[in-house]
């Protein structure tokens, strides 16, 4: 079934649908949300605020079979200048998700013409690495490094504890308890290590 609801003040319309049996249960509720201040669709909500419910009346567009419904709701939907409907997308709820549901051939080509001409406007640029600079932006007024002492004796630095977890295949807390004095040593995954927070050089 598809409905729509009406307001005789502003003479915009909410087109939705249901299954046949709940069609006046659906009214029933848009009712309930309205009165209680709850309602999904702000535009209703604000008329109802401001006119009332008697300014809304319910009928029904259609009856059809439960697996057409959202076809048929969307060729209501379209038949109507967008501007005059409270719906707040251009698609029928449940759309594509729905099963059996394909978007309307007429739908497809009002899509088609309103993108025909628009290019991306990152097309041609080279996007930059927002990543790496925020990441070089983090750590420029650092004043402390971890200095790792590998069992080998090798020793190696890092920027964060992050870093040297990451590189040592151990988590941050282990890391961040070696610095802090809490273990003296730690086997991870590959290596036994010691850590300490060192002047950056």
């Amino acid at each position: 079934m598809v409905y729509c609801v009406k307001n005789a003040v502003t003479g915009l319309m909410y087109v939705g649908s249901t299954i046949n049996s709940r069609g006046f249960e659906r009214w029933d509720q848009h009712k309930k949300h309205l009165r209680t201040g709850v309602h999904h669709n702000p535009g209703m909500q604000a008329d109802y605020n401001a006119h009332g419910m008697k300014s809304f009346c319910f009928s029904i567009l259609e009856k059809c079979e439960d697996s057409v419904r959202y076809e048929l709701e969307q060729k209501h939907m379209d038949s109507y200048p967008f501007n005059q409907l409270y719906n707040r997308g251009r698609f029928a709820k449940g759309g594509a998700r729905a099963p059996g549901w394909k978007m309307p051939a007429s739908t497809k080509r009002k899509i088609g013409d309103a993108n025909r001409g628009n290019t991306s406007h990152n097309k041609g640029k080279k996007v930059p690495d927002h990543g790496a600079k925020c990441k070089a932006g983090r750590y420029a007024n650092r004043t402390i490094d971890i200095e790792v002492t590998m069992d080998s004796g090798e020793v190696l630095l890092f920027v964060s504890q992050t870093e040297a977890a990451k590189a040592l295949g151990c988590g941050r807390k282990v890391v961040g308890n070696i610095l802090d004095g809490k273990v003296k040593s730690k086997h991870s995954t590959k290596y036994k290590f010691t850590a300490q927070r060192v002047p950056r050089r």
